[in-house]
């Protein structure tokens, strides 16, 4: 199956069949066009049985998953119409990707004729979906930076949200903040609201975007005095620095087989803040690249009608809730629990971020019923390798307002201004295809003496990925999903394994 980016589709490949009472091998290929509410299809090829060969040529359409109809003339027998029936199954190889179609033809008229086996796809231009969020880039003293990943987990129009991104790069220049935000994947970001804020803090404080909303000033950051796995591993050198050293658990120790909800879990040990506020736990994290491109590759499995599917979906009003429940079953939150007298309680679950950049935020942790002494105990539980944990300490703070910083300019790639689409939460959304981006200019008021600033830049938008072409579904991939006898941990530990 070629695919290119504007929605057109070559297929080559072949189907074993049983046609009346006598067997064939048809082989051939096909050009199909992705319309709004089908894919419409013309093949051509040959059929081969024990006493002739016999070209062939077949023109139709699909609906839904697979279900369709069409006309095909074979010279021996003219034309006939049929209706077809396929259910896809799951690409059986990731290097070398060919799909497998169990489908059946029922043929009227003249013909009279039932045929029925397994089609063979081959994806030539296959390999893994690339999606993952609109980039930020930031001007600074180095130059443009990629400083940021968001909008993460946004992935429909009725997931759209907000996401506050601390921007460590960016820096004045000629009295002007610089951001570009691009979409360097294969999807589609629609921005509605892009806004740029500015804390002005003392120098040994900072903030940081808070896992409940808004912005948390902390003071004296304290790092843990032990971090064990749930594997017995001392894990302090990996967490206690920004560096390259991150935790990303232990993929290559587990079964997808035999576990069917796999997890590793990281116990920390912090001593008591002694600052005013309350204690906020600080993390610097990221998505790992492989598990966020495994996680497309297992939803594409699904069919490309799955995104569709869940957009259609917009008038309910509990589409948001559904979707956060999607996500829990696709394994990606962090959880994070603190220790009390009664045993661990649940504390905050942590949405994906992104694969591209690492970032900070604090997450508040309530002390009911603690344990007893000047310790505080957290635990963080993951997916193995779908987080790459950096940094982690704890904090006291408080809550702390922004200044909107004026913006000046917003600029699409082609030159038309988009200022007023990106004001405000409206109707209106700037669309981003892959290659576009916006460059906006904000004011850069002087920073008060003895203050630092900290930036944080606002997005209020989503993204959506398509999951191939066309608007087939596979049942099978969708049951064992919805069942949880699959899910996208188990497809990511096994592609590690090479499976």
């Amino acid at each position: 199956m070629l695919t290119a980016n504007d929605g057109y589709m070559l297929n080559a490949g072949g189907s074993l069949a049983a046609y009346g009472e006598k067997g064939h091998l048809k082989l051939g290929g096909s050009a199909e066009v992705s319309g709004s509410w089908a894919i419409l299809w013309l093949s051509a090829g040959a059929r081969f049985n024990s006493d002739q060969v016999s070209p062939y040529a077949e023109a139709g359409a699909y609906l839904l998953a697979n279900v369709g109809f069409g006309a095909s003339r074979v010279p021996d027998k003219g034309y006939a119409p049929h209706f077809f029936l396929g259910i896809p199954m799951t690409n059986f190889s990731r290097e070398h990707p060919m799909f497998f179609q169990p489908y059946m033809r029922l043929s009227w008229g003249k013909s009279q004729a039932r045929e029925y086996g397994i089609m063979v796809k081959y994806a030539f231009a296959g390999g893994r979906m690339l999606g993952s969020c609109p980039h930020v880039y930031s001007d600074g003293d180095a130059g443009e930076q990629l400083d940021g990943d968001m909008l993460s987990g946004a992935f429909s129009r009725e997931a759209e949200t907000d996401d506050w991104d601390r921007l460590e790069y960016l820096s004045p220049k000629e009295g002007a903040y610089r951001v570009r935000i691009t979409n360097d994947r294969q999807e589609r970001d629609y921005l509605n609201k892009v806004a740029l804020a500015a804390v002005d803090h003392a120098p040994d404080h900072r903030v940081l975007p808070s896992t409940r909303g808004g912005l948390v000033e902390l003071a004296g950051d304290l790092p843990p005095t032990r971090a064990v796995d749930g594997q017995g591993h001392d894990e302090l050198p990996a967490i206690l620095s920004e560096d390259a050293k991150a935790w990303i658990g232990h993929p290559l120790s587990h079964d997808p087989d035999q576990e069917t909800k796999p997890e590793d879990t990281l116990e920390l040990t912090f001593p008591r803040p002694t600052s005013p506020g309350m204690p906020y736990l600080v993390v610097r994290l990221r998505n790992t690249e492989d598990s966020t491109e495994a996680m497309y590759d297992y939803l594409g499995r699904m069919g490309p009608g799955a995104a569709r599917l869940m957009r259609r979906g917009s008038d309910d009003k509990d589409i948001r809730r559904r979707i956060g429940e999607e996500i829990d079953r696709l394994g990606l939150p962090l959880a994070v629990s603190i220790r009390t007298d009664k045993g661990y309680r649940p504390v905050d679950r942590l949405r994906p971020v992104g694969p591209a950049t690492a970032r900070s935020q604090a997450v508040p942790l309530p002390l009911v019923h603690p344990i007893k002494g000047n310790a505080i105990q957290v635990k963080l539980t993951v997916s193995p390798g779908v987080w790459a944990i950096d940094r982690v300490a704890i904090a006291n703070g408080t809550s702390t307002l922004a200044t909107n910083v004026p913006l000046r300019s917003a600029t699409r790639n082609n030159g038309a201004a988009v200022h007023a689409a990106i004001a405000k939460v409206d109707d209106q959304r700037v669309s981003l295809q892959t290659g576009d981006s916006v460059t906006l200019s904000f004011a850069a008021p002087p920073v008060p003496d003895g203050k630092t600033r900290s930036l944080f830049l606002h997005l209020h938008g989503y993204y959506e990925v398509e999951l191939g072409n066309g608007y087939w579904l596979n049942p099978l991939a969708i049951y064992r999903h919805r069942m949880g006898t699959d899910s996208a941990p188990r497809f990511f530990l096994r592609s590690l394994r090479g499976e």
